[in-house]
């Protein structure tokens, strides 16, 4: 997945390595059944670094429109448009 780097920054992580993000958060789609899957489509993951995952995910501060624009990109290089249009609801 993704040569092996960080997605956003093409880094090789630190000590935490690197880690499979969602885009579309498995909290705000379900973790069971049909969703299970959907959710877990690799469309909707990226490799991030352990710093970008948290950045990503509000676990570590970052404005807004700068995380914004991160799961943007991160949309744009994973082909998350089309797995978001065959799930649209």
């Amino acid at each position: 997945m993704d040569n092996e780097v960080c997605a956003f920054c093409h880094g090789r992580g630190d000590f935490r390595g690197l880690q499979k993000a969602h885009i579309t958060h498995r909290k705000m789609g379900g973790r069971h059944g049909e969703m299970k899957d959907i959710i877990n489509d690799p469309r909707n993951i990226v490799l991030l670094c352990a710093k970008h995952h948290d950045q990503l995910d509000g676990r570590i501060y970052m404005p807004k429109y700068e995380r914004d624009n991160m799961r943007e990109y991160l949309k744009e290089i994973s082909g998350w448009h089309e797995w978001d249009k065959e799930n649209a609801k």
